[in-house]
């Protein structure tokens, strides 16, 4: 088999394998900024394998068949240049799309695109001087020094500095740098087999089997990854929604309005609507925004008192001194309370009362929940989660800060204060 059957059935083998894997990238829908620049990646060498495709088989050919074969190998040069700049862009950007280019990898992007506008340059100064190609007067195809410098060494020099960025970039991981680079030496081999054996087309099916492997190793890898951290996700709100629901405490109150619904109907009918209400905010804050305003906080600690005022009448809530005018982080105040409940029950304090104060201070709002402190059955680890749990929701506020401490006279404090231009933030008097 001679050389011009060799390249066209391996530029025919590249357009099939090219095809399928755009049609696969496709049926993914993946819509992220990584997988798209891949699809372009797949859509700029299917261009270049067809036009490859056509040149080698309009060589020796006149009329249109001539034109075509110019526009083929012009094009061919062009699609090229340009897809190892997007290759670089590929390759750089993270998970999240983002990218700053600064030091080494700036300069060998930079880099990369010096060598594809050149090759740009080029192809365009050939239909004037000759610097690549001339077409002889029986229609073939004959290359120039020019094609060398601007085909097979670009590329040559292009990949290499793919591998160059790859391997310096530290923040991937070892696994996916050795394995794209080894990836890139099986184009860089065909680079230098082409340039010694000018005739040959080898650098075309080296980068098609290039992205086959990336493909197959790392896209859909990757898809696999985000399907798993979607699971991870779905999970972790369950668990939130769970966490929040108190199940134990939803079961004492469907005892209660069971026993409401032979004994008194409206006052269980009274009791659901509390029920539904304190559940669809427990719902609601799981996908709620940093802060919210202190009355709606406010309004599901009545929804919560109301229920637990049904077993446990004793247990009071006492506002002091309270504005709504201002925002508070989500859930806080509600963790709080809920403490101060569960250690009034547990501890079984007659008239048990959990106290709300507001007031400003120094240029702060500071929401303050006095409740009695656990003595018995205290321990660190559910304290410390506690904490944890609420400190979370308030170090991500620019000037905030909980602090919780216990009196002598055994009461615990948890004092939330707030920059007054934080707290006013969002609300209608600000």
């Amino acid at each position: 088999m001679d050389s011009y059957a060799v390249n066209v059935t391996m530029s025919a083998c590249c357009i099939v394998i090219l095809i399928t894997l755009i049609i696969s990238q496709v049926s993914r829908h993946m819509e992220d900024r990584q997988n798209r620049i891949f699809l372009v990646l797949l859509a700029m060498f299917l261009s270049i394998s067809v036009c490859e495709l056509t040149a080698w088989i309009t060589e020796g050919h006149s009329g249109i068949m001539h034109i075509l074969q110019i526009i083929s190998n012009d094009c061919a040069f062009i699609f090229g240049a340009a897809f190892y700049a997007v290759f670089f862009e590929y390759l750089y950007i993270d998970a999240s799309g983002s990218k700053i280019l600064k030091g080494i990898p700036a300069f060998l992007y930079y880099s990369t695109i010096a060598l594809s506008a050149g090759t740009i340059i080029a192809t365009i100064v050939n239909h004037f001087v000759p610097v690549l190609y001339t077409i002889s007067a029986d229609h073939i195809w004959v290359p120039k020094a020019g094609a060398v410098i601007f085909s097979d060494a670009r590329v040559l020099l292009q990949q290499i500095l793919l591998m160059i960025l790859v391997l310096v970039q530290r923040d991937l991981d070892i696994t996916f740098r050795r394995r794209i680079a080894f990836y890139g030496l099986l184009t860089i081999s065909a680079s230098v087999f082409d340039i010694v054996f000018y005739y040959s087309a080898l650098v075309y099916p080296a980068t098609v089997f290039e992205l086959l492997l990336i493909y197959l190793n790392f896209q859909l890898f990757t898809e696999n990854e985000l399907k798993e951290t979607e699971i991870k996700i779905t999970k972790n709100r369950f668990d939130m929604i769970t966490s929040r629901l108190r199940p134990a405490f939803v079961f004492d109150i469907l005892d209660e309005i069971e026993e409401l619904c032979s004994s008194d109907p409206e006052e269980a009918q009274w009791a659901i609507n509390e029920l539904s209400e304190y559940l669809r905010s427990n719902v609601d804050r799981v996908d709620a925004d940093e802060m919210i305003m202190f009355d709606q906080e406010l309004q599901h600690i009545r929804h919560y008192m109301n229920l637990v005022n049904m077993r446990y009448p004793d247990i009071r809530v006492r506002c002091e001194n309270v504005r709504s005018f201002f925002r508070i982080p989500a859930r806080l105040l509600m963790t709080a309370v809920e403490q101060g409940v569960i250690t009034c029950r547990e501890e079984h304090i007659e008239d048990g009362t959990v106290n709300i104060r507001v007031f400003e201070k120094d240029g702060s709002v500071i929401t303050e929940v006095v409740s009695p402190a656990r003595i018995s059955g205290f321990s660190m680890e559910e304290a410390l989660r506690v904490f944890n749990s609420m400190n979370d929701a308030v170090k991500s506020i620019r000037g905030a800060s909980l602090i919780i401490f216990t009196d002598k006279d055994r009461y615990t404090h948890t004092l939330l204060k707030m920059p007054a231009e934080q707290a006013m933030k969002g609300s209608v008097l600000s």
